[in-house]
């Protein structure tokens, strides 16, 4: 079962308002296990599950336009609650919106507020609330799809830290401090709107995403070979740092270490007065000088360490001093003056504060070398966290383009597939098509294909053809292909998708012969270029038919007229006599021989009626049109008159509604209408109110006509007798008639380049339609 992009953003609101829900029950009862996962991490805030759980709920409701604005004022609410709290943030104040729905518990976890929720997820609430107020703008699909992206990226910022155990940078953890639920939250519903139905991205070929990941990786490469440089700067600047640091301890220690060795030689020469004792004091007492130089070096950088150099400087050449003398007074005057100075404690208290100051400068030193021990950690951890996540993104782009590459390719592969069997039946079915048909380039003027009924029409090869330019193939005359370029001006140029039918066209064939064919083209886009697609259909053979057919026609009008015409004298001789018996010799005649004088008498009018119509139904066909702007309601008015003044029935209702005026010839227009205009009548006059309705409007490029009664009406399983010559769906008992009436309707219609129809049901009535180009 596939899952549709609102079904996936549905099942992701589903599980957005369960987890708001739960942590809201977790607020209002107190349950630590609904409002984080263990109860050692960081819970989820209350204002968060309350933003989630509204979240989830419009989110799945988003597409119902019923609750369109309720929608949109929970998510301006959700981001209004991201933005005070950035606010609160931001300027350090307190707005009262973090305990506003439920107080929080004492101490809480790294939080700065009681009942405020991570910087990160205020940011990223605000983002994903002022994604979906805009959602259903297409105009602003591209900044939603980035402050989306932004909000996701927030989100698994945060979730970094529960998979690095550290943020990306020390001086961003503030924004990483977000309840693990609720970063996978956070990520979950972004990628749920990400999917929504309303979201429209812009598409790019698979070469534009191929670039654009390779950038992606590059640039994260060269990040990565920055930040490791970096790093490996700043470790190398922070070991000199250590390493300098570590130097003035060293230092310190042996100025200490030379003191006391001159210390104890002089102990030693006072008591026993060997010289051998001095050596140590000479040869230390040259050291300390160094080391206090040194010393002074290394903490010229650092002026507390410098003002604790001075008084060690100066304490320690007091202590020399004092050092100096006793040796001298032990040398010139004995032990007992020596002992004197000693027994003073001036050396002790000397020796004290060396020690004492030389500890201070220490400790000094071992608090700069734990910073920066910590600092040059912190500078490895980060580079780090940035390293792994870039290469984390750099798989996943990596991956990412695998499967972009791998649908692509299949993709590809499939549309090749397609697209081969695609021109194997454009193949056949060209190759194989009942018409002759040829591509040709518009640009170039050269035929691309040909199909082998063209090249059987036409007598000539593909070899002779393909690749050759038209005008070389002297198979087209010059008029006929100016009449070409006529109709193609009329249809609109080289415009594609313009096409013309059925042109009569004469052209020559490969042996010269000249054959007539229609022709067709239309104007297609095929492999990137603008071509010709031409079709043609012999029609020699035909138009010899059609020669002869009216050759036939004419000679059945001539025959027609002249049967007609011939038939009148007779007839009128059969009227006449049948006329002088039922005068003259009425008396003479019994009764059942004046019914067979009359029976005689209404056939011979009957009969003459019907030559009358047969010489008009014949008449029509050697009759030309004579186009005229047409008055259409004066000719139904007239016809209206007249057809109401020899009525028998008194209760005739005709409603004319505005009528379109046509062009054609006016007289067969008015035999038209009055054709159907006295069908209509007759047809009603068993009614005791005839209504009829004549009408019109514009359909298309034609006018349609319409005139509808309430008369008897016929079956509609008859209607392909209905316009044929001498076909009547009612018998002459029932409605008078010859046949000939719809026929002549049909015949004036087709002359004039339209058609003829009718609607109808038993016993209700009858509607008849016809059409006229609208010129």
């Amino acid at each position: 079962m596939s899952l549709s992009k609102g079904d996936i953003t549905k099942y992701i609101a589903v599980f957005t308002a369960a987890i708001g829900f739960v942590g809201i029950l977790g607020w209002i009862f107190d349950i630590d296990g609904f409002k984080t996962i263990f109860p050692s991490m960081i819970p989820m805030k209350f204002n968060t599950v309350l933003s989630f759980f509204l979240l989830g709920i419009s989110l799945f409701f988003h597409t119902n336009d019923k609750f369109n604005i309720i929608i949109k004022i929970v998510f301006a609410f959700v981001s209004l609650i991201g933005f005070l709290t950035l606010v609160e943030y931001i300027y350090a104040v307190d707005l009262g919106i973090d305990e506003f729905f439920c107080k929080d518990i004492k101490n809480p976890i790294a939080t700065s507020n009681p009942g405020r929720m991570s910087p990160a997820t205020a940011f990223s609430l605000l983002m994903i609330g002022t994604v979906l107020l805009f959602i259903r703008n297409k105009k602003m699909h591209l900044y939603v799809q980035i402050i989306l992206f932004l909000a996701f990226l927030m989100a698994f910022h945060g979730l970094s830290n529960f998979i690095f155990g550290y943020g990306f940078y020390r001086s961003t953890d503030a924004f990483s401090k977000i309840a693990l639920i609720t970063a996978i939250t956070l990520i979950t519903l972004s990628i749920g709107i990400f999917y929504s139905p309303y979201l429209e991205y812009i598409k790019y070929s698979f070469e534009q995403k191929l670039v654009f990941g390779f950038s992606v990786v590059l640039s994260s490469v060269f990040i990565l070979f920055y930040v490791y440089s970096k790093s490996n700067t700043d470790f190398v600047n922070s070991r000199k740092l250590i390493i300098h640091t570590q130097e003035v301890i060293g230092q310190s220690y042996e100025i200490l270490s030379k003191i006391e060795d001159v210390e104890l030689g002089k102990r030693g020469y006072v008591i026993t007065g060997d010289t051998l004792f001095l050596e140590p004091f000479v040869k230390s007492k040259k050291q300390i000088l160094n080391h206090l130089t040194n010393l002074k070096l290394l903490t010229k950088d650092n002026p507390l360490q410098q003002m604790r150099f001075n008084t060690l400087e100066k304490l320690v050449n007091q202590e020399l001093l004092f050092l100096k003398k006793v040796i001298e007074l032990r040398s010139n005057q004995g032990f007992e003056e020596a002992k004197k100075a000693v027994a003073t404690a001036r050396g002790k208290i000397l020796m004290d504060s060396i020690k004492s100051t030389i500890v201070d400068i220490r400790n000094e030193e071992q608090v700069l070398l734990n910073k920066r021990r910590q600092k040059n950690q912190d500078s490895i951890d980060s580079a780090n966290s940035i390293i792994y996540f870039f290469q984390i993104m750099i798989v996943l782009f990596l991956v990412a383009l695998f499967f972009v590459a791998l649908t692509t390719f299949k993709t590809r592969q499939k549309s090749q597939d397609i697209l081969d069997k695609s021109n194997q039946r454009f193949t056949k079915i060209f190759n194989y098509s009942p018409v002759a048909m040829v591509i040709t380039s518009i640009e170039e003027g050269q035929f691309m294909y040909v199909n082998d009924l063209y090249c059987e029409t036409t007598g000539y090869s593909r070899e002779e053809l393909i690749n050759k330019k038209v005008v070389d193939i002297n198979m087209i005359s010059v008029d006929e292909r100016r009449k070409i370029h006529e109709k193609l001006k009329e249809k609109g140029g080289k415009e594609k998708g313009g096409k013309e039918k059925d042109i009569e066209l004469k052209i020559r064939r490969a042996d010269g012969k000249i054959i007539e064919v229609f022709f067709s083209m239309q104007i297609l886009e095929i492999d990137g270029k603008m071509c010709y697609v031409y079709g043609l259909v012999d029609i020699t053979e035909r138009k010899k038919i059609e020669e002869k057919l009216k050759e036939v026609n004419k000679e059945l009008d001539s025959f027609t007229y002249s049967v007609s015409h011939d038939l009148r004298a007779p007839l009128r001789a059969i009227s006449g006599y049948a006329k002088i018996l039922n005068e003259d010799y009425s008396s003479v005649i019994d009764a059942e021989g004046r019914r067979v004088v009359n029976v005689i008498s209404n056939n011979a009018k009957k009969m003459g009626q019907l030559i009358d119509d047969l010489l008009a139904f014949s008449r029509l066909g050697r009759q030309s049109i004579v186009s005229v702007r047409i008055d259409m309601t004066s000719i139904i008015q007239s016809i209206k008159e007249d057809l109401l003044l020899f009525s028998n029935h008194n209760n005739i209702h005709i409603t004319i509604q505005e009528l379109i005026n046509p062009t054609g010839d006016s007289n067969m227009i008015k035999v038209v209408m009055t054709n159907l205009l006295s069908n209509a009548i007759k047809y009603s006059s068993k009614k005791d109110e005839i209504l009829i309705e004549i009408g019109s409007y514009r359909k298309e490029k034609n006018i349609v006509y319409y005139i509808k009664d309430n008369g008897a009406g016929f079956d509609m399983q008859y209607y392909d007798k209905l316009f044929g010559v001498f076909q009547r769906l009612h018998s002459t008992t029932e409605f008078e008639g010859t046949g000939v009436g719809l026929a002549i309707v049909q015949r004036i219609i087709k002359k004039h380049g339209g058609k003829v129809w009718a609607e109808s049901k038993p016993d209700v009535g009858s509607t008849f339609y016809f059409s006229l180009p609208k010129l």
